[in-house]
């Protein structure tokens, strides 16, 4: 590669890891908001709970809406499905591949080669990647290889 293909895969490494950070932390609210869930908070803290749940729950689907996660996710699925991709991607993969980050971080490398061979076949597109990533760290690394 030369040094402006490389600098290409760098930066959009890093909107790999961007992506990849918001799809995580978009989950994070509704974890701690269940977790405090048990908690007796009175009339007001009942209220206060059912009315920031339902925002965050606004917020999230505007969210996956703007950025069309449930097309992203199902053409992750199909795309994780064909031989070819599966091999390239488990050829670099390990089984202690376990959060999103370290899977983003071996994948990005072979799909970035794969989507300029064929863009029709795998979108260049950060939050693509992300998906995809978020999806084999939530199977599991070793899941997906095996199975």
């Amino acid at each position: 590669m030369s040094k402006q293909e490389l600098s290409d895969l760098d930066n959009f490494r890093k909107q790999v890891f961007e992506y990849v950070h918001y799809l995580e932390s978009l989950n994070k609210p509704f974890e701690e908001i269940r977790a405090d869930e048990g908690k007796q908070g009175g009339c007001l803290g009942v209220i206060v709970k059912e009315f920031a749940g339902s925002m965050l729950r606004i917020g999230r689907r505007k969210y996956r809406q703007s950025y069309d996660l449930v097309q992203h996710e199902r053409r992750a699925i199909r795309l994780l499905q064909d031989d070819e991709i599966k091999s390239r991607l488990c050829s670099v993969l390990a089984s202690s591949d376990v959060l999103p980050l370290d899977v983003a971080v071996k994948i990005t490398p072979p799909l970035y080669e794969l989507a300029n061979e064929d863009p029709n076949r795998v979108p260049k597109e950060p939050i693509f990647f992300a998906v995809i990533a978020r999806k084999i760290a939530k199977d599991g690394a070793e899941n997906y290889c095996n199975g």
